[in-house]
């Protein structure tokens, strides 16, 4: 299974700041001292060494994952990462107007659909998308955000690709070639759903927008049982710990050191940190992981998570193949 990360800002669209580029030139040009500017390939080895925070961008995109298993593409929400998915799906198949995707939908907030309209395959004739969504008929989600000409130009029904609805229940289980999907509902206003993925060879769990209320054994157990020997886990990181618990309760989003706690005790071997707040910067990011990866040093198993940022271009390879 291949896993690759489109979008994973959380609410609004986060592009980067001047600001923010220029404060990424300072810190590398001021590590550059010595540095043979003549030769192309000093330049790539030194902009290579630079901290991930100053050498590349985290991405201001909102949710958009692609799942490969086999020959089948499996996409998990419409946030404006899509529009980059689309543009990489046009070079194969979906160019063709052969090409099949199943898009599973955790919600129908703007930041998750927002991007469906500029999703360059919807609009080539011949091309299959399959929409599933959990105790809701993801046509309503669609219709709803692209009402013409109130809200977006183009209406649905003017997509010329073959577009068709699944209404699934929660943990209903649905064959997608050798990979079966089922689904658990997080604690989120409106609710979300996590979506867990499994070929076979490798699971992957995308559990965004979610809040976990309590945290002792019992109001943990259905999400450990869900999480349970994910190779990966990509888990909703917006906020500090203090914030989930204080200032913003009821919100709907949780913490990275709330999900290490999780991924120890579901035995997850990769917890990817995604849905970041529109306010935090790179450098924030990567800290947040970072004392995650601490904490997680701290567990009764230490070392048995591999915390990863997520961010746009990520690309993980699961199992076998």
């Amino acid at each position: 299974m291949r896993v690759k990360f489109w979008g994973v800002r959380g609410s609004i669209p986060t592009p980067l700041s001047t600001e923010q580029l220029q404060e990424k030139l300072f810190h590398a040009l001021t590590a550059a001292k010595g540095l043979n500017t003549s030769d192309p390939a000093e330049v790539r080895a030194f902009i290579a060494s630079l901290p991930p925070a100053v050498q590349g961008v985290v991405g201001g995109n909102t949710t958009c994952a692609e799942i490969a298993s086999g020959d089948d593409t499996i996409i998990i929400d419409c946030g404006t990462g899509i529009r980059q998915l689309g543009y990489s799906l046009m070079a194969g198949d979906f160019g063709r107007g052969q090409g099949v995707a199943h898009i599973f939908l955790t919600h129908a907030h703007w930041d998750h659909l927002q991007g469906l309209p500029f999703f360059a395959p919807a609009y080539v004739p011949g091309n299959k998308l399959i929409f599933y969504a959990v105790n809701h008929n993801p046509r309503e989600y669609i219709e709803h955000q692209q009402v013409a000409p109130v809200f977006f130009p183009i209406r649905v029904s003017q997509l010329a690709a073959d577009i068709s609805f699944v209404k699934l229940l929660e943990g209903e289980m649905v064959q997608i070639g050798r990979c079966a999907v089922t689904s658990l509902a997080l604690y989120h206003p409106g609710t979300a759903y996590a979506y867990r993925f499994d070929d076979g060879e490798s699971v992957f769990v995308f559990a965004s927008d979610g809040e976990y209320k309590t945290l002792d054994d019992d109001g943990l157990r259905r999400f450990v049982d869900f999480f349970r020997n994910a190779d990966a886990l990509a888990f909703d990181c917006q906020y500090s710990l203090r914030d989930v618990l204080l200032s913003k309760a009821d919100w709907g989003h949780s913490s990275a050191m709330i999900g290490v706690e999780l991924a120890e005790r579901a035995h997850a071997k990769k917890l990817i940190t995604t849905h970041y707040d529109a306010a935090d910067t790179d450098v924030q990011i990567y800290n947040v992981a970072e004392s995650a990866r601490r904490y997680a040093q701290l567990t009764p198993t230490p070392g048995a998570i591999e915390v990863i940022v997520g961010r746009e271009g990520l690309e993980l390879f699961l199992g076998s193949k």
